[in-house]
């Protein structure tokens, strides 16, 4: 199943930490896109569950110095939220992708 998911990973000081987390996510196997925000010390990862783990992507995050929250609650009290996204669900949004492009 594929899910998308907000974390906070800290340990990020300026724009080329923000690159290095990238795409250390990117050349991830099971991970499907990957975005950090600096400001908000977060990520938005889309990933595929049946391949990689949370703990595998923290594990990702950690070797190279960085810090990934799997279950931190956010400074308004919720936790984290997670979009789990269907097969014909992404089937619909990779048709939209490309007939837009």
């Amino acid at each position: 199943m594929i899910f998308k998911k907000t974390y906070k990973i800290h340990g990020a000081h300026c724009a080329s930490c923000v690159g290095k987390i990238e795409r250390a996510l990117l050349k991830t196997t099971g991970v499907i896109s990957a975005s950090f925000n600096f400001a908000t010390e977060s990520a938005l990862i889309e990933f595929d569950e049946n391949v990689i783990s949370e703990k595998d992507i923290a594990k990702t995050i950690d070797s190279i110095g960085y810090h990934l929250d799997i279950d931190e609650e956010r400074s308004d009290g919720r936790k984290n939220q997670t979009t789990q996204i269907s097969n014909d669900e992404k089937a619909e949004l990779i048709s939209l992708k490309v007939y837009h492009n």
